[in-house]
Order: C-alpha cells, then sequence, then structure tokens
C-alpha cells in the first residue's frame, strides 16, 4: 500500500479501494510474528462444514478464498458470522490437513487448551461448547450429510464446478470429491475469520502502463503494474496468482514505453 500512498502524493488516481482480496484464516496460540493460516484448502476439504454463529450453512466451501471471505462479510451483515464456525469429524482429522498440520486428532495441546480448537464426542454437545442452539446445529449437519451422500448439494452446489472438486480430494471416495459426510465422532469445531490478502484497488493506469491522474493525463516518468494497480480483473479473483501475468505484461509494456521516451 506504501506506493499506492506515494503515488497519490503526485496526483494519481485511484479506483476499486472499497474492495479487498479476502482469505479466510484462524487464530491459533502462539502465533506472534507468524502469517496467518490459509484455510481455504481445509474447509474444501470432504467432512467439513462452515457455519455462521446461529448454526447455519449460508456458503458454497469449495470456492475461491476471496468468494468465501465475501460470503463470511456478507452474511455478517445479517447475522453474526464475522466469526464463523469450521465443523469437522473424524474422518476429517484423521485424512487431512489442518492448519498445515500433519493428518491426525493428535494436534498441539494448547489449541485445545485455549479453545482454538474444540472437540466433542456427539454434534449437540460441540453446539454446546460453539454457544450454538444444539437442534439447529445438529439439524444443519443432517442436511448437509443427505447432499453428501446424494453427491448434490441442493443448496449451494458445492461440487457442481471443477473448481471445486479441484479443491477437494481426489481419492475420495463418493459422488463428489468435497462432499462428505460428518457423522463419526469425535466430532470438532474451529473459529474462521475473514482475513485478507490484499486489494483489488490501487493506482489507474493507461494503455501505456502510465500512471493518470484523475483527470486522464498521464504522470510523466511513472509507471506501475501488478497489485500498485487497480486490477485489470476488476472485483473479481480468478485464480491463484492472477496477478502475476498482468505484472510481466505490463511491465513490459511500461519497459518498452519508457525506453521510446527517452
Amino acid at each position: 500500500g506504501e506506493m499506492i500512498e506515494e503515488a497519490m502524493k503526485h496526483g494519481a488516481a485511484i479506483a476499486q479501494m472499497d474492495e479487498r482480496i479476502g482469505n479466510p484464516t484462524t487464530k491459533l496460540p502462539n502465533m506472534a510474528g507468524k502469517d496467518a493460516p490459509n484455510m481455504q484448502g481445509d474447509v474444501s476439504k470432504p467432512h467439513t462444514i462452515i457455519v455462521d454463529q446461529q448454526g447455519d450453512r449460508y456458503m458454497k466451501e469449495a470456492a475461491s478464498y476471496s468468494d468465501i471471505t465475501k460470503a463470511m462479510m456478507a452474511r455478517h451483515k445479517q447475522v453474526p458470522a464475522s466469526h464463523s464456525w469450521m465443523i469437522m469429524d473424524s474422518q476429517f482429522l484423521g485424512k487431512y490437513m489442518l492448519c498445515g498440520t500433519m493428518p491426525g486428532s493428535k494436534k498441539p495441546q494448547n489449541w485445545y487448551d485455549e479453545k482454538a480448537l474444540l472437540q466433542a464426542d456427539t454434534i449437540e454437545a460441540l453446539a454446546a461448547q460453539c454457544e450454538i442452539a444444539p437442534a439447529k446445529l445438529k439439524a444443519t449437519v443432517e442436511r448437509f450429510n443427505g447432499f453428501a451422500r446424494s453427491g448434490k448439494d441442493e443448496d449451494f452446489q458445492r461440487g457442481g464446478h471443477a473448481y471445486g472438486e479441484w479443491l477437494g480430494d481426489p481419492l475420495h471416495d463418493g459422488p463428489s470429491k468435497t462432499l462428505g459426510t460428518i457423522d463419526q465422532g469425535p466430532f470438532y469445531a474451529m473459529k474462521l475469520y475473514p482475513g485478507d490478502v490484499s486489494t483489488y484497488g490501487g493506482l489507474v493506469t493507461d494503455v501505456n502502463a502510465q500512471v493518470v491522474r484523475g483527470d486522464g493525463s498521464a504522470i510523466a516518468g511513472l509507471y506501475a503494474t501488478g497489485v500498485t494497480t487497480a486490477s485489470v480483473f476488476g472485483r473479481a479473483s480468478i485464480g491463484a496468482g492472477a496477478s502475476v501475468g498482468p505484472s510481466f505484461t505490463w511491465g513490459y509494456v511500461a519497459a518498452k514505453h519508457a525506453l521510446a521516451s527517452n
């Protein structure tokens, strides 16, 4: 963001600064000085769902990190969801990594001690720890289990797109690679937050990659590309690393223009 702020001092125009590239994350003990974990790959695996603080499922979990966090923030305008819950069962913990740890329920003890990871023998008991009505979470899980068995998510179409299936488990034995029942205890819950990565906003540039002012005139000698500029894809993410191609392309355009200008 510092380069954006510096260019603004020289009169640069900006756009899309009300947008952000989000990333679902969680809070673990002893995280000071460490990167927050990226939870997209975790929540996209079978045997887990995301629910709000009332116990309702409200999104397609196998989706881009940006779409997941957008869904969380949109949901929070209706009901508390600025932290949501990742609900999973023993099948999930037995097969998949969680926050970068190897599969299995043997997680750092301070995760349990500091309630970063909750554990209970039943969904109802887990719901009580999450301060969710037990009957509500039980109904949500049972509805999802029906979708997992049929291979069709009738509520949010999870697994209905190649990207979602890719995020799942290619070795999962089921009609969908991202849908799996949550029915084998113990059961687990972890808070999810709408973390961030970067922004879709930035400096406005012209066809020569020159930074322009609000009136469209170019600022001589000032070029920008990549995440310093307003995204060429607008207010959406087409996938991880989507800024790399435009960075190289517009860097090449900028270099050619700068050389021709000297």
